[in-house]
């Protein structure tokens, strides 16, 4: 009965279910009452940089909208938020890695001028559609064309952690508007070497914009 009087979960402005709220979590384990136990997702997250990889390790609740889901990218990856995103459903991934998904959804109305058979991502979840779709496409900047790809590693059944979270991670995610691939390898190769015409021009640039070389407990206690 006490549990109608406080917070129970922990959720958004969009209403997303994630784990017990503190509050509650701590109230159970006083008198010893079982936590809600509820369907995780491993996601390994993999920003394609043609000749490197920037990678995100995620665990994250099954009913995970897409709109938590692009916030949650945004941040793993240190994007601004400033640019149209989608995302692609794929059971398998195509041979050609710009062929069309299985499934496309968008978030912006403006957005299915490109692709008109696509999908409102409003509303959906990964729930709705994995495990049959493993695969998907995180595409964001359609200008520098940003490709993510997501697959499911594992489904956790019965899990009770506070989730989201980060819990492995690697290599250095661009700036924003460097220019796509070949423009963030320029950016690497000035920033790496200080007697380089342009790298006080660079460094102050990709100061401007925030950038910094990936920390993993940084990143990590972002993700909420």
């Amino acid at each position: 009965m006490f549990a109608s009087s406080i917070l129970c979960g922990s959720s958004d402005k969009d209403g997303d279910y994630y784990v017990p709220g503190e509050r509650i979590l701590d109230l159970l384990g006083r008198y010893s009452l079982p936590v809600r136990k509820f369907r995780a997702l491993d996601l390994r997250v993999c920003l394609d940089l043609f000749d490197r990889e920037a990678v995100r390790c995620l665990r994250v609740p099954a009913n995970i909208s897409f709109d938590n889901l692009h916030r949650l990218l945004q941040k793993a990856f240190g994007w601004r938020n400033r640019h149209l995103h989608s995302f692609g459903m794929f059971k398998e991934w195509n041979s050609n890695p710009y062929g069309k998904p299985d499934i496309e959804l968008f978030t912006d109305e403006g957005s299915f001028d490109i692709n008109p058979e696509a999908m409102p991502a409003s509303g959906k979840t990964l729930a709705d559609f994995v495990p049959e779709y493993n695969k998907i496409l995180y595409n964001y900047d359609f200008g520098d064309d940003w490709r993510h790809y997501i697959e499911v590693e594992n489904i956790i059944e019965g899990c009770e952690e506070k989730l989201p979270r980060l819990f492995s991670g690697e290599g250095d995610a661009p700036p924003k508007d460097v220019g796509g691939s070949g423009g963030f390898a320029n950016f690497l190769e000035v920033i790496a070497n200080p007697s380089h015409e342009e790298y006080e021009h660079m460094k102050s640039w990709s100061e401007s914009q925030r950038w910094k070389p990936f920390d993993f407990e940084w990143v990590a206690s972002t993700i909420k």
